[in-house]
């Protein structure tokens, strides 16, 4: 018997509407745990490399902000990651496997093609 989705296509979409929820993501698939400074510097090297004008260290520090305050509360309450703070590490779980086969393999994969692939109509 196939295995049903508990994540709604409203919240799949919702997950990987963002650049940085992808990139983070992503990231997260090839390791399976990371801290928040990793995860940070990672997306802080990716902004940087998108646009090199940016600040490096700028771009990590909001990466940070973003990351604990918007990003990994967004994935946690979708069991998608579990995050330690005292420890600072975050964790990719099992539901994370409903949204790998909505990514495209590349970090940078844009929503319109997120959105055909999942969304009738767009």
């Amino acid at each position: 018997m196939a295995r049903r989705n508990s994540l709604p296509e409203e919240t799949v979409h919702k997950l990987l509407s963002n650049p940085q929820r992808r990139r983070l993501l992503t990231f997260l698939s090839e390791r399976r745990t990371a801290t928040v400074d990793e995860l940070s510097r990672h997306l802080a090297s990716a902004e940087h490399r998108d646009n090199p004008t940016t600040d490096e260290e700028d771009a990590r520090r909001r990466a940070s902000v973003a990351l604990v305050h918007t990003h990994i509360p967004l994935l946690e309450d979708h069991d998608v990651v579990e995050y330690n703070p005292e420890r600072g590490e975050v964790a990719l779980m099992d539901v994370f496997d409903e949204l790998s086969h909505y990514m495209q393999t590349s970090a940078d994969a844009d929503t319109t093609s997120l959105l055909h692939r999942f969304v009738p109509g767009q």
